[in-house]
């Protein structure tokens, strides 16, 4: 399990294992929080730094790692997969904020084509991203695969009912979670693969 504690003042991101809580520290400002772990104890989420700006941490072997941003001020990690690839939102130089992956050490920005911003909120094993478009209040879900993203809305059905607003899971298997609204209300959906392939 991870989480975040209070500690002092502050919160602390921290795991329990085996009935044994650890703090993770932080990245060398006030409190950390943790989003997810995989399952060789890799932990990821988000703390300040000293000058206070919120940076996206990966933390294993007992340090933690400023994952940096993708030239703003403020990142965060919000998942991680098997083979340590991370998936999270941080902002540009202009503080908009876009969906990134990170992996092989560096921070890819997955951009937000036809929208204003971005956010990733989960990776499958396969390096599948799911997360959110945004521009003002209008949001869609969107899917990001061999290296392009899309609207998930433009991969289903059409006369479906739906729009999809959020995805924030993605299971190994393709399965996408998330809400969205369909005849007027707000619904959660489970969408198959085989309905956006």
């Amino acid at each position: 399990v991870v989480g975040a504690s209070q500690t002092g003042s502050y919160l602390h991101g921290f795991t329990w294992t085996d009935g044994t809580m650890t703090d993770l520290g932080d990245l060398g400002g006030q409190g950390s929080w943790a989003y997810d772990v995989n399952a060789v104890g890799q932990v990821v989420g988000g703390s300040p730094l000293g000058s206070g700006d919120n940076h996206a941490f990966l933390w294993q072997n007992g340090g933690m790692q400023d994952l940096g941003t993708l030239g703003g001020d403020y990142s965060s990690a919000e998942a991680i997969n098997e083979d340590g690839e991370v998936v999270g939102t941080a902002r540009l130089a202009n503080s908009t904020p876009h969906a990134f992956l990170w992996q092989n050490g560096a921070m890819q920005d997955l951009g937000s084509p036809g929208w204003d911003q971005s956010i990733g909120y989960d990776i499958n094993d396969d390096g599948m991203v799911v997360g959110v478009l945004q521009t003002g209040p209008a949001s869609h879900a969107f899917l990001w695969a061999d290296g392009q993203m899309q609207d998930l809305n433009n991969l289903i059905p059409t006369g479906s009912g739906w729009e999809l607003q959020e995805a924030r899971a993605i299971s190994n298997r393709g399965r996408i979670a998330g809400f969205g609204t369909f005849g007027g209300q707000t619904r959660a959906f489970l969408l198959e693969p085989r309905a956006y392939r």
